[in-house]
């Protein structure tokens, strides 16, 4: 499965491979991991084998780097061997203020 997030304007991605990337401590439990992870100026995408009947949990940091009112663009999934297995979010609107 190939899960596609797209970043709104205005916010860009903590690259977890950076020395200087903060860590995410709060987090509650460890959160699952992608078989692989394509980090992008404007999105993420991750690859992962789906479990049966199990949750899954990802997460990553984003900064804000611009102030305005930007849409939030759908989170959408599709299954890399039968693109008949499909989803997305819905959008959204999100404001940065200085």
């Amino acid at each position: 499965m190939v899960i596609a997030d797209l970043l709104p304007a205005g916010f860009e991605i903590e690259n977890p491979r950076l020395a200087n990337t903060p860590s995410m401590a709060w987090l509650p439990g460890d959160p699952d991991k992608a078989d692989y992870q394509d980090i992008r100026d404007d999105r993420v995408l991750l690859f992962v084998t789906l479990p049966d009947k199990k949750t899954l949990h990802f997460y990553y940091g984003v900064r804000a780097i611009a102030a305005g009112d930007f849409v939030v663009p759908p989170v959408a999934a599709e299954c890399m061997y039968n693109p008949l297995v499909a989803g997305a979010g819905s959008s959204n609107r999100v404001a940065i203020k200085r």
